[in-house]
């Protein structure tokens, strides 16, 4: 990470959620003289069946490759598929068929549950690239992909059925929720109130959270305020959601 970044004197806030590791928390914490750091309210979907039937898919070998985008969305699948069927045997599916993670983050959270990624490609710029590093890669013509939609924001599924594949989305979290109580909305507070100098989102997932919850909240002064943050967004795939949300990123930090 780049350590040269320091905003002491100026109020951070940052949106993290449980697949950010300790570490990068704790490195988001010494980039300012105070920090607020607060817990994303996000949750896996109310309803289950989609998740089962992708779990009872990939068990009955009806996937032809696994396609991941984030860390984010290894872990909220991984986690709520093992409650679904037996942990051994998901680990186990996904090992028996190309499992693709896109960029490093992704790549490591597999392989903290014991999957080996079948090929990892680098963190890129765009959904582009990573449909031309697919190409490279497997014959996409007739495969069947499960593909994380954790954050909506490649071309990457309308890409991939074009060259005629049939893709499934893996919806593995639910971020549209509100709670006026939780922790998270200190942070629009403080911003509200002109508190925080910079914002840090370190994944899309946290990014599209914080997104929803400043679209949710119709305050003008939250609005104006917001103009004179500085957004930072931790790896390209997070600077790329913040701009379809219409949040372009001031600073993209990458990973060592």
């Amino acid at each position: 990470m780049n350590h040269d970044i320091n905003f002491a004197g100026q109020k951070l806030g940052a949106l993290v959620d449980r697949s950010v590791d300790p570490k990068t928390i704790e490195w988001i914490d010494s980039l300012a003289g105070e920090t607020l750091i607060r817990q994303a309210t996000i949750v896996p979907p109310a309803d289950d069946s989609s998740l089962r039937n992708i779990a009872n898919q990939l068990l009955t070998g009806g996937f032809d490759a696994v396609i991941f985008l984030t860390a984010a969305g290894v872990f909220r699948f991984c986690e709520r598929s093992f409650l679904i069927v037996d942990r051994s045997r998901v680990v186990d599916a996904l090992c028996d068929i190309p499992t693709i993670a896109i960029g490093k983050l992704a790549s490591e959270k597999l392989a903290a549950y014991g999957v080996r990624a079948t090929f990892a490609m680098p963190d890129c710029e765009s959904w582009r690239d990573v449909l031309i590093g697919l190409e490279k890669k497997l014959q996409l013509a007739n495969m069947c992909i499960a593909l994380e939609q954790t954050s909506d924001i490649y071309g990457l599924a309308a890409g991939l059925e074009a060259r005629g594949a049939t893709v499934q989305r893996i919806d593995a979290v639910d971020f549209q929720q509100t709670d006026p109580s939780s922790a998270e909305q200190d942070l629009l507070d403080a911003i509200e109130d002109g508190e925080l100098g910079a914002m840090l989102l370190p994944n899309p997932v946290c990014a599209a959270r914080f997104a929803f919850l400043i679209d949710r909240r119709e305050q003008p002064i939250l609005k104006k305020h917001l103009k004179q943050l500085v957004i930072l967004a931790l790896n390209r795939e997070t600077e790329e959601l913040l701009t379809d949300r219409g949040f372009p990123s001031d600073i993209v930090l990458q990973q060592p």
